[in-house]
């Protein structure tokens, strides 16, 4: 009896089979494919290109780990065929494994030199670890194989990008287009480059190529956000990131974006949600959730101990895992020696952190303290020049890289370490929740808890956070006698004019502080201040009403309160300089709440004039406060929204107290403790020495 085909040569069927499984997964039927590959390998359990096919299959099938090990059993069957390493690699990067993929691929580059996938993956491999150099030999080497290789021409630009060789990464970009002038990421990937290089014009040329040739992209509309936002078309920025996030509800920088304009344009419900989503769909996103903590102090209502609440689950959250600093600190324990103080920051600019810090670095006792300065932005001007020659000692930390400024603080056996930031843009409370320093302390840029329990100390003074009822906190507050900074008014300081209602007929009330702060209760106060002075005039300058449509926002509103747009005056940002003399138009200022200004209200003073606050339970509604009180005019705190408006008034029937105000308040503010850095700086000294003593003790 003759043998059947099945029976006849096993071999045959085998490679019959795999003929067939072949030809259906190139068809699309990936489950008659691997129905047939379980067949084969049920005859021949080793079957290497079967497993290599299964493992294929796993992997395009969202089964990574099985992806895994049946790439894995295919390697060892024939460990010198390249293929079956390149999908092994492929397999740990499908799984989150780049450092396992690494060799793996290696391997399969050794083994055959011109399989370009295989480098393009070790280049994806090394660039998800943050070996950029490596990630970019890779793919120059597939782009030197192949020079007509789109996708990789722009990967050597997106690697050049992340390393900052912005320059080189448009180079590579200008290649990738050129080879497909319709390839929109290359467009959309320029746009970025050329817009973190400023060149806003060609930024926007670049992002309108992408969105022409993908008009579906969320990477290209949140390119193009990024764009308009910093040429200020806030409404137009603000529907670029909302169209991003419609597209793609994961891209989570485009939902951040989004809550940092809406923030920007005074819509603090709508910031909060975008930047909820943000750190929802990537929980470790601590930038947003600190973002959206910050954003909470603007509301109106608002609970203290709420917001409180809040600060501790962002530790929980993004810092609760972070092992505190191993061992032992080094530094001697003896409570009269010179201190080593730590100060950190994003800000050591022109901005409130620069301007309250030079004068402690001027003034710090010579030998007995000594600051070194942690900045960890590269932004720099004339003030950061000045805090360098007055620091003992200067350190650049790459921004984000807390790993670095751990580190650097160990080093520098740093005995206090000053955070200047509390939750805003660029703070680095994730090297705070390591503890790299015995003692720490939170001042200036916070307002608010920082949640941390390794933050040990909160400076403040006795206005800001009244003794009897200070706001809840993790920290202990340090109360300095004085207020709680001081200011170093900056040099290039026009004069105070004489009161411009004067020779204007009329009182001018202004306010320069962010939008994000005048929320529509302050709005509506303020109406009613336009109504009970009705000769009177508002000037608001401020970033945001560069944009036309925000501008129209704010004159429909007073319009729906009779106040005509003839007596608003909206300017939109100007430098320092042009700012300061804004003032000089300016009779009385407006305080928002329940955010109040705080460098704001210093320059206003220092140019001579007034501001009217209302002063809440918060820190953050009581620095006006706390200013108005060291100068000595408490005569302009409000204790509620009637005796802020008969303020306005009564202030406007006083031309000739104002104008007497107006010529002494800078020489009186010059006198008072705000500018007296000496004594504030005696007074810091006196509550870090006392802070010291009590650890030395511990």
């Amino acid at each position: 009896m003759p043998l059947s085909p099945k029976t006849a040569s096993e071999p045959t069927t085998v490679k019959e089979r795999y003929e067939q499984a072949l030809l259906a997964y190139r068809q699309g039927d990936n489950e008659r494919a691997e129905q047939l590959c379980w067949e084969i390998l049920m005859i021949q359990s080793q079957h290497a290109d079967t497993l290599n096919m299964m493992a294929v299959i796993a992997r395009t099938s969202g089964r990574g780990a099985a992806g895994v090990e049946l790439a894995g059993r295919a390697v060892k069957v024939k460990p010198h065929f390249f293929a079956y390493h390149f999908n092994l690699g492929l397999a740990y990067l499908d799984v989150g494994k780049p450092e396992k993929a690494i060799p793996v691929l290696q391997e399969a580059v050794r083994l055959n030199p011109n399989f370009v996938d295989s480098l393009a993956a070790l280049g994806s491999a090394f660039r998800k670890l943050g070996r950029l150099p490596e990630a970019l030999q890779a793919f120059e080497r597939v782009c030197s194989i192949q020079p007509k290789s789109v996708e990789n021409s722009n990967m050597c630009g997106v690697v050049l990008h992340e390393m900052n060789r912005l320059e080189e990464a448009i180079l590579w970009y200008r290649k990738a287009i050129a080879l497909k002038k319709t390839f929109a990421d290359g467009y959309s990937n320029l746009g970025d480059a050329l817009f973190k290089l400023n060149r806003l014009v060609e930024a926007e040329e670049a992002c309108r190529q992408a969105l022409l040739h993908n008009p579906k992209s969320p990477q290209a509309f949140n390119n193009m956000g990024n764009v308009l936002q910093a040429k200020l078309r806030l409404s137009d920025a603000l529907l670029m990131f909302t169209t991003a996030t419609r597209l793609d509800a994961t891209l989570v920088h485009a939902w951040n974006n989004q809550g940092k304009v809406a923030f920007s344009l005074g819509r603090i419900s709508q910031a909060l949600t975008s930047f909820q989503q943000a750190f929802t769909h990537k929980p470790d996103f601590w930038q947003a959730h600190s973002a959206w903590l910050m954003a909470h102090h603007y509301l109106p209502g608002v609970v203290p101990k709420t917001l409180l609440d809040e600060h501790v689950k962002w530790h929980g959250r993004h810092a609760g895992n972070l092992v505190p600093v191993a061992g032992a600190f080094s530094q001697k324990k003896d409570p009269d020696r010179p201190l080593r103080i730590g100060y950190v920051s994003p800000d050591l600019h022109r901005s409130l952190v620069g301007y309250c810090l030079a004068p402690v670095l001027k003034n710090h006792g010579k030998g007995a303290f000594l600051p070194i300065c942690y900045s960890t932005n590269p932004q720099a001007d004339s003030l950061t020049n000045l805090l360098k020659t007055s620091a003992a000692g200067w350190r650049d930390i790459p921004p984000g890289r807390d790993d670095v400024l751990v580190t650097a603080v160990q080093q520098d056996e740093i005995d206090i370490l000053v955070d200047l930031s509390g939750h805003a843009v660029g703070h680095s409370l994730l090297a705070f929740a390591r503890k790299p320093a015995p003692v720490q302390i939170t001042w200036l840029g916070t307002v608010h808890s920082t949640g941390l329990p390794t933050m040990d100390y909160w400076l403040t003074d006795g206005v800001a956070t009244p003794m009897e009822h200070p706001q809840p906190m993790v920290e202990k507050p340090l109360f300095l006698p004085d207020g709680h900074l001081c200011y170093q008014p900056p040099d290039f300081a026009p004069p105070v004019s004489t009161l411009p209602a004067a020779s204007q007929g009329h009182i001018t009330f202004g306010c320069a502080n962010n939008l994000s702060k005048i929320n529509e209760e302050v709005l509506s106060l303020w109406a009613e201040i336009l109504h009970l002075v009705p000769t009177a005039r508002l000037s608001l300058k401020t970033r945001a009403l560069a944009d036309g449509e925000l501008c129209n926002r704010v004159k429909n509103f007073f319009a729906s309160r009779s106040i005509p747009a003839r007596r608003l005056d909206l300017q939109p940002y100007s430098p320092a300089v042009e700012l300061l003399a804004w003032y000089q138009t300016i009779d009385i200022a407006l305080d928002p709440f329940p955010y109040s200004g705080n460098l704001t209200t210093l320059e206003s003073l220092w140019m001579g004039v007034p501001v009217i606050t209302l002063p809440g339970e918060s820190f953050a509604s009581r620095r006006s406060m706390s200013h108005l009180t060291q100068v000595g005019i408490p005569e302009f705190i409000a204790n509620n929204r009637d005796h802020y408006k008969h303020l306005a008034l009564a202030w406007s029937n006083q031309p000739s107290a104002l104008a007497t105000l107006r010529g002494q308040l800078r020489a009186r503010m010059a006198a008072s403790p705000l500018c007296n850095g000496v004594e504030f700086t005696q007074n810091l000294e006196s509550l870090l020495r006392k802070i010291w003593r009590e650890w030395c003790q511990s």
